[in-house]
């Protein structure tokens, strides 16, 4: 082997190593982003979340305890949140704000629609309000003029509550447009971008490996390998976010915290099922391929053998033809060299019949 060649095959292995790690942290970033914009960007696996998790009932609760503070308490001593906000409104209107702020996010939608259809909870309300009417009015209620009646009251209520709460209003005006999630929204259009061009990245670093390679052999191998290990990083990266994960939930208190912890740990959950199963994937992947090459190896060696007895069987039948084709033609130059004596046996004979011919004619 030459000094070229050695070069040429040191450049080899080189840009084969070099392939191979980048190939390695690609995947491993695709399988991360992929299985996590899987379950983020998911609009059903936040509606089954919340619930698993029980929210809603936590969110009533939450409520109750907080009316039973309020100046509304005497109000509400035996009314609960659920009567007010049913509760099949109310996951209709979160679905609703799901459906349209993802879709708003990931960019299916041009404009933010967080519309809440507020009609059924004010006339719950409203019901609630005018049954009580009669416990509040026996109450000394401080400040209000002697000839304030009930009939007074309650469309002064009523037209108060239609001021304060229209019928429909969209909480994205709530918060100033939708501004407050374009920075969301942009994330996730980089989020696309990423995984695009992650994706290419992959096929593409795989194709030069195996011009590299050559050898399918080797382009198991060389293949085989990164997929193998960016599998195995994902399930080392779930391992320690779990430890991370159980320190971050420990700080999540009060009512608040008993509605997000749960629900932070359902999201920690689907991620590392999603991980699971695509680190799994292309881990298999990798394993079956790093196997298969052996296998490839032994098929190679006894093809070579095949055609290497071929190649004997051929030799030999080709020898076999030339000591044939040698015979016939010593066999064409015997029979030649027979043919010539005989002419020329018959020639001699031809003039010695002609010299005896001449003696007579002499005589």
């Amino acid at each position: 082997m030459g000094f070229l060649d050695i070069v040429k095959a040191a450049l080899k292995y080189f840009f084969l190593l070099l392939f191979s790690f980048i190939l390695i942290i690609d995947l491993f970033a695709l399988l991360i982003l992929f299985s996590a914009q899987n379950v983020v960007l998911n609009a059903d696996f936040y509606k089954a979340t919340l619930e698993k998790s029980d929210a809603y009932g936590r969110a009533y609760a939450y409520i109750d305890g907080e009316i039973k503070k309020s100046p509304l308490a005497m109000l509400a001593s035996e009314t609960k949140a659920e009567d007010i906000i049913p509760r099949q409104w109310l996951k209709a209107q979160v679905n609703n704000l799901i459906d349209h702020g993802l879709a708003y996010v990931k960019g299916q939608e041009l404009y933010l629609n967080l519309t809440v259809y507020t009609a059924e909870p004010k006339q719950k309300a409203m019901a609630v309000v005018q049954s009580k009417a009669d416990k509040l009015f026996g109450a000394d209620i401080s400040g209000a003029p002697s000839n304030f009646s009930k009939e007074q009251m309650l469309p002064m209520l009523k037209a108060k509550v239609d001021e304060q709460v229209p019928d429909s209003l969209n909480l994205a005006d709530k918060f100033g447009g939708a501004g407050f999630l374009e920075p969301v929204r942009q994330g996730v259009s980089i989020l696309y971008l990423a995984l695009a061009v992650l994706a290419a990245s992959a096929v593409a670093l795989m194709f030069f490996i195996a011009l590299l390679a050559g050898k399918v052999k080797s382009i198991m191998r060389w293949v085989g390998f990164p997929l193998l290990v960016s599998g195995s990083l994902c399930f080392l990266a779930l391992i320690l976010a779990k430890g991370q994960l159980a320190g971050l939930l420990a700080g999540f208190q009060g009512p608040e915290g008993a509605i997000i912890a749960p629900i932070a740990a359902d999201v920690f959950a689907a991620l590392e099922s999603s991980v699971t199963l695509h680190a799994g994937i292309v881990l298999l992947l990798g394993l079956v391929l790093l196997v298969g090459s052996f296998f490839v190896k032994k098929q190679d060696s006894a093809k070579a053998d095949v055609k290497a007895e071929e190649k004997v069987e051929g030799k030999e039948e080709e020898s076999a033809e030339v000591s044939e084709s040698k015979v016939e033609a010593k066999a064409k130059t015997a029979e030649g060299k027979q043919k010539e004596k005989a002419a020329k046996g018959k020639g001699k004979k031809k003039e010695g019949a002609e010299e005896e011919d001449e003696g007579a004619d002499g005589k």
